[in-house]
């Protein structure tokens, strides 16, 4: 968003837009410091991940990632699957229906 909202205020800038007869003069430098920003930020990114991963492992090991990042890190589960509805234990069955046996139908008959 942010860098789509730089380059379209050279086209809507109501000094020097292009819609406001400002010519390409301001979306070309809108686009080249937007282009700017995000070549400095990504070499910046680069950089930093780069240092830190000389002195610290960047990720988890295979076993901790086979088994879950939260289970191991957390000790605690991210999705709770034991609970989840699955055509083994659908609710359309009647067995938590305490009132009726399995051969009886509902309403009686």
């Amino acid at each position: 968003a942010g860098f789509v909202g730089t380059v379209l205020t050279g086209l809507f800038a109501t000094e020097g837009g292009l819609f406001y007869g400002g010519g390409f003069r301001l979306v070309g430098a809108q686009f080249v410091a937007s282009a700017a920003t995000a070549a400095y930020s990504a070499a910046m990114t680069a950089i930093i991940f780069g240092i830190l991963s000389l002195v610290m492992r960047m990720r988890v090991t295979a076993e901790v990632e086979i088994a879950g990042l939260d289970s191991m890190l957390h000790k605690e589960k991210a999705y709770h699957t034991d609970t989840a509805i699955s055509p083994s234990n659908s609710f359309t069955s009647n067995d938590h229906d305490d009132d009726h046996d399995d051969d009886s139908e509902v309403g009686g008959a």
